[in-house]
């Protein structure tokens, strides 16, 4: 019988693939990371030799496929798909635990793969990590996309629902967060129980020499300053304009402050920059309190600032020693919090150590890997696993509540409170029309 041999794939998302992995390896289980996608950040991808089919399906669809057209397109799709099946088939064979990041799988064809999985009796698990799952119609990163357009909004999220479903049937567990499992109807457990796999050790070398404050302040431009870092991935779901405006608020009174703002950046750059800085803003609308961006900062001791209006649910959601300690508030304290961090040196060294605490304690690469081992064995209470029918906050992602409000309203009046897709879940659905009516 074939041991644990287990399968990461089929996309990175913020380094979480590859450091679960290296977490497997540190407990002695056999893994390997396959990455089929694309991207500007550097987390040290795939580093696995054995397979050559990646790089051909990868060569394909960034460098040759986009700039083919007639009966070469044809010819480089049947490349595309035999390069494919071929690693479908090859990982049939090889793995016996598969783990899919959001909502990444092999041939994309319905979930197709996932019923083949299935049959060959493989162990499933789907880990959500924001935008695969929450509802289209109360996602920012979504609706600036497709310019509110209503009819467009519609369809994705029709799709997005039918996609779940599929991933629900499939999956033998199923790891989300609260704030974006609107849509699930079977139990899921929660991605704060979890926890995000933190840089490792060998990643960043000499962590805690580079937490030394000489070290710090030799590396800084002008250590006089207050540095403040934001790395928006899109800027406008984050809410950068309003951050932007809280630093110039800030200046104007008085506060000598750097502001760094990076975008597309490689990883290794942003880190650089985390270390030298005295806090980091992360976003505006955010329904998670704790990002990979605050993972990292917690590293070196350096608190991140969070604001959403989840920090009104989150206590009902999670055992006070799941709720990572960080600096989460309401969008409209979002000003003064950080005011208060410019005002006060100690109370950004206090949050930073609490954060590096928290990490050290729950988010290292080998602390996950025993949490996904755990699921695989079925050594877990029943109580691990949360009902996604008692979700009740609707407030989405990256979007201020007027706006929210504003196209919610517009949404149903086109296609009635049924293109919600919440029939599963009427007291959310009936939340949101109360929502709409003040």
């Amino acid at each position: 019988m074939m041991g644990k041999k287990i399968f990461i794939g089929t996309k990175e998302i913020a380094g979480y693939g590859s450091r679960l992995k290296y977490g497997f390896k540190q407990l002695g289980i056999s893994c390997d990371f396959y990455d089929f996608e694309k991207t500007s950040f550097s987390y040290g991808l795939n580093d696995n030799d054995k397979i050559k089919y990646i790089e051909k399906i990868k060569n394909i669809i960034y460098n040759i496929y986009p700039y083919t057209k007639g009966i070469n397109k044809v010819i480089y799709n049947i490349k595309y798909y035999y390069y494919l099946i071929s690693f479908f088939i090859y990982s049939l064979f090889h793995y016996n635990i598969f783990i899919f990041l959001n909502s990444s799988g092999f041939l994309n064809l319905k979930k197709f793969d996932y019923f083949i999985l299935k049959l060959f009796r493989k162990f499933l698990i789907f880990v959500s990590l924001g935008s695969d799952t929450r509802p289209p119609y109360m996602n920012g990163s979504v609706l600036n996309k497709i310019k509110f357009s209503v009819s467009r909004c519609y369809t994705i999220t029709k799709r997005k629902y039918n996609d779940i479903k599929i991933i629900e049937k499939f999956s033998d567990v199923i790891i989300n967060y609260h704030p974006h499992a609107q849509f699930l109807t079977k139990p899921f457990v929660s991605g704060m129980y979890i926890g995000m796999p933190s840089p490792k050790a060998d990643d960043y070398k000499d962590i805690e020499s580079i937490n030394d404050d000489n070290v710090l302040n030799k590396a800084r431009s002008d250590p006089r300053k207050i540095k403040i870092l934001h790395a928006p991935s899109d800027p406008i779901s984050k809410g950068t304009f309003i951050i932007d405006d809280i630093i110039d608020r800030l200046k104007d009174e008085g506060y000598d402050i750097l502001y760094v703002k990076l975008q597309n950046m490689p990883n290794s750059e942003v880190i650089s920059h985390i270390r030298t800085s005295d806090f980091i803003i992360n976003q505006v609308y955010s329904d998670s309190p704790f990002s990979m961006l605050s993972v990292e900062a917690a590293l070196y001791k350096k608190p991140s600032v969070t604001s959403g209006y989840y920090v009104d649910y989150i206590e009902k959601d999670l055992d006070s020693n799941l709720i990572p300690a960080t600096i989460f508030v309401h969008p409209d304290k979002l000003y003064d919090v950080c005011k208060k961090l410019c005002d006060s040196k100690k109370l950004c060294e206090e949050n930073g150590e609490k954060s590096y605490n928290f990490v050290k304690e729950n988010y290292t690469p080998e602390i996950v890997a025993k949490k996904f081992l755990k699921l695989i064995d079925k050594n877990y209470s029943s109580d691990l696993f949360k009902d996604p029918k008692k979700i009740d906050y609707f407030y989405g992602y990256g979007l201020p509540e007027e706006k929210l409000k504003e196209f919610l309203r517009l949404y149903i009046d086109n296609y009635g409170e049924k293109a919600l897709f919440l029939k599963h879940n009427i007291k959310l659905k009936n939340d949101i029309l109360k929502f709409l009516e003040r």
